[in-house]
């Protein structure tokens, strides 16, 4: 929605937005400095698609100790390869 040339995003587009900027700079990045190895990270939304289960059975492994999330602004972050262990595992 724009109002008076302002556009208003709800919290979860702007943190979609932010993430995929931040994943963009970081693959740039990684071109320019190849020896650093870049971790892609995924939002619990993205996670839970990927393990094809709910965001709300993601959260509850979380608390469970059954997967590994870090928490930036209030949110978990995933890390793809840890979600890829864990696929395997399943």
């Amino acid at each position: 929605m724009e109002i008076n040339g302002i556009v208003i995003v709800d919290q979860d587009l702007l943190s979609e937005l932010i993430n995929k900027a931040v994943h963009a700079a970081l693959r740039e990045f990684s071109m320019v400095n190849s020896n650093v190895q870049v971790e892609e990270y995924l939002t619990r939304n993205e996670a839970a698609s990927l393990l094809k289960v709910s965001p709300n059975t993601l959260t509850k492994f979380v608390r469970q100790g059954k997967l590994k999330a870090g928490i930036a602004g209030g949110k978990y972050l995933f890390k793809k390869s840890e979600l890829m262990k864990c696929a395997f595992k399943r």
